[in-house]
Parts: structure tokens; C-alpha cells; sequence
């Protein structure tokens, strides 16, 4: 299980530097990530393909994405992240916090799926 957050970390450290790199080598050939279908940025986006489109989406949404992990719990093949993420809309130009957990579900050593729960998306969708 520690094993699984110091995976999780690596790829917290990554994201932000967009190295795909390092994030790909911890994931599962079947990964996805599942965002809310009540998002502007919403669907399944599969493989390290989709994460780059997913990425791309977001980044050209946000000027400012800041996740400040507040912390992680796992269990065997899970690890629940909770996040304050700092959000700020590129057109907008409004910033918001928003409180959300994200669940990396493991097989292995490696990250199959990742589902991001947001406590507000109403509060996104008003900035984008």
C-alpha cells in the first residue's frame, strides 16, 4: 500500500511539469481517467493519448490548476487523494477552490483508472 502512495506522489510531482514521461511509466495499459459528465471537460480519456488530450483540455481552461494535497489514504488496491485545488478560468480570470478526492485504482503496480470527484462543479463550470 505505501508502495501505491509513493506511485501516486511521483505522478502528483509530474503532472505539473506536463512529464508524461515519468507519469506513463506508473500507469496500466487500459488507463483511464473518468471525469464528471457534468464538466466542460468531461468523458473517459484512455491510455496516455487521452491524458494528453485531457491535460491539453484543461490547461487551455485554466490558467492556474494548483492541487494542495491536504492527504492520501489506501487500501489494497486504492489509493483516495483529497485535494483543495486552486482553479482560476483563463477567460474568466475568476479563481475558486474547490475540494475534491480523487481515486487511483490500482492493478499491481500499476494505475488502471483514475476518478476525480469534485465537490462543486457548478462552481467550475461559472469560471470556465
Amino acid at each position: 500500500m505505501s508502495n501505491h502512495i509513493d506511485i501516486v506522489n511521483a505522478m502528483y510531482v509530474a503532472l505539473p511539469k506536463q512529464d508524461f514521461e515519468t507519469f506513463a511509466k506508473h500507469t496500466h495499459p487500459d488507463f483511464a481517467v473518468v471525469e464528471a459528465d457534468s464538466l466542460p471537460f468531461a468523458g473517459t480519456f484512455s491510455g496516455m493519448e487521452g491524458f494528453t488530450q485531457l491535460v491539453t483540455k484543461v490547461f487551455e481552461m485554466f490558467s492556474e490548476f494548483e492541487p494542495n494535497v491536504k492527504a492520501m489514504a489506501a487500501g489494497d488496491d486504492t489509493v483516495m487523494v483529497w485535494i483543495d485545488m486552486k482553479l482560476t478560468g483563463r477567460e474568466s480570470g475568476k479563481t475558486i477552490n474547490v475540494p475534491m478526492i480523487e481515486v487511483f485504482s490500482f492493478e499491481g503496480d500499476k494505475v488502471k483508472q483514475i476518478t476525480p470527484f469534485y465537490y462543486d462543479t457548478d462552481a467550475i463550470n461559472a469560471i470556465v
